[in-house]
């Protein structure tokens, strides 16, 4: 496993890089755009193993992607390469169809402590990635190129639990109409997790710190189990230059992002054939699928 390697990987040649905000966050967004969120080994690859330099080899050398095991994982050990002060915490993504939470340990996240302020980093969690770190701190909003986003705690009465929350944006259709969220966003009411405007990314815990090791469970569920959501959904996803792309099953989405003053995104999506999937997947997302890979969506997205 090799710093320099690593780095020229995602295209940051410098030789030296102190551990600041700013060295942070052009590692986020670099990590973003070139190596993909992607499941794609769980139809027609190898079984993967979750040790650093198997998992070093397959997104360095092999120029794939993974998933947040393994990516957020990796980014781990550069980031402690670096001198970074960091920690690793637990997360339980949102599903907003079923309006659940997943289960403990379900997310590997990274916190990251600079001066007196401590600040989340996460590289490995798709379409719904934030694109740089953002600062811990409760109810304000934050605002990125892709979404505004909070952090507000689960329980008003007891700090160290919280959700990561992301606004609700307005879409702009193709003849340059805003459409309210509150009028075409089904899930924009509030629920048994949710409060109204606010979509949930996952529920972390910032005073609980692991290993990379404790992982492994839900690693191994992930790949081993039929009904695993990653076993029944291939995808992979990567954010270039303000625009998200999303491989989901056979069905490429590319959303991008605007400000009519407020943000606002469009959509556009597209069927992409089995016979013609593994070149959208090279020239899109920049690596090789496996020989065999067959895509599959039983779920929405």
């Amino acid at each position: 496993m090799n710093v320099a390697e690593y780095l020229q990987h995602i295209g940051i040649e410098d030789k030296v890089l102190l551990p600041t905000l700013e060295t942070l966050n052009r590692l986020q967004v670099a990590h973003l755009s070139k190596v993909p969120f992607e499941n794609l080994d769980m139809f027609g690859g190898e079984r993967r193993q979750m040790d650093l330099i198997s998992v070093y080899n397959k997104i360095v050398k092999e120029n794939r992607g993974g998933i947040c095991c393994e990516v957020n994982g990796l980014f781990c050990w550069l980031l402690r390469q670096l001198k970074f002060n960091i920690k690793v915490i637990q997360s339980e993504p949102y599903a907003i169809d079923l309006d659940l939470l997943s289960f403990p340990k379900s997310h590997l996240l990274i916190l990251v402590e600079l001066g007196d302020k401590t600040y989340l980093t996460d590289v490995a969690f798709g379409k719904h990635n934030f694109l740089h770190p953002l600062l811990l701190e409760e109810n304000i909003e934050q605002n990125q190129e892709n979404g505004i986003y909070r952090f507000r705690r689960v329980d008003p009465s007891k700090s160290g639990v919280l959700y990561l929350e992301k606004k609700w944006l307005d879409t702009l259709d193709e003849e340059g109409k805003v459409i309210p969220a509150s009028e075409s966003n089904p899930y924009y009411c509030a629920s048994k997790y949710r409060v109204e405007g606010w979509n949930i990314i996952f529920k972390l815990t910032v005073t609980e710190f692991y290993e990379y090791e404790d992982f492994k469970e839900a690693f191994d569920f992930f790949q081993d189990k039929p009904e695993s959501y990653f076993r029944t959904n291939s995808f992979t996803s990567v954010h270039n230059n303000g625009v998200t792309y999303n491989l989901w099953g056979n069905t490429l989405k590319q959303t991008s992002f605007a400000k009519v003053p407020q943000l606002v995104h469009t959509r556009k999506k597209a069927f992409v054939a089995d016979d013609v999937i593994s070149d959208v997947i090279r020239d899109r997302f920049g690596f090789e699928p496996p020989a065999s890979f067959k895509p599959v969506a039983k779920n929405k997205e």
